[in-house]
Order: C-alpha cells, then sequence, then structure tokens
C-alpha cells in the first residue's frame, strides 16, 4: 500500500540522482552502486573491498560528497 503520495514507480538509483542535478559525473555512478550493493560481512572482513570504497570515495572532495550525501539519502521517503 503506497502512503505519503509515494509513486508505484521506482526509478533506477541514478536516474534520481542524475535528475536531481548531479550530473553524468561517472564518480558519482561508481559510489551510488557501491553503496547500494555494500554488502556488510565483505567490508568487515575483505581488505580488498573496503580499499576499493576508499580510492572512489578519496575521489570527492568534502563538499562534493555531502552533495552526493543528501542528495542519496533523499531518494527514499521514509515514514
Amino acid at each position: 500500500m503506497l502512503r505519503n503520495k509515494q509513486h508505484s514507480r521506482i526509478d533506477p538509483p541514478l536516474g534520481r540522482l542524475m535528475a536531481a542535478g548531479v550530473g553524468c559525473d561517472v564518480r558519482v555512478e561508481v559510489l551510488a552502486d557501491l553503496v547500494d550493493s555494500l554488502d556488510l560481512h565483505s567490508f568487515l572482513i575483505d581488505p580488498v573491498y573496503r580499499r576499493r570504497l576508499n580510492d572512489v570515495l578519496s575521489c570527492f572532495s568534502d563538499a562534493e560528497f555531502d552533495s552526493f550525501e543528501r542528495l542519496y539519502t533523499r531518494r527514499f521517503t521514509v515514514n
């Protein structure tokens, strides 16, 4: 059941970020994919997994990451 005027159509994760004005930055696409597919077990156990995430995060300035974080967290309505 839909609440709070939620839409039944689910956009791809990147579709909303790009529509929100982030643009076609490959870094945003890679980071969104990593966050969407984050496996906590692999993150804690596998150092290569952590290194890959850290490499992507190091490509962002603080302001760019803050902007990404605000847009990424607004993708879904939390009731």
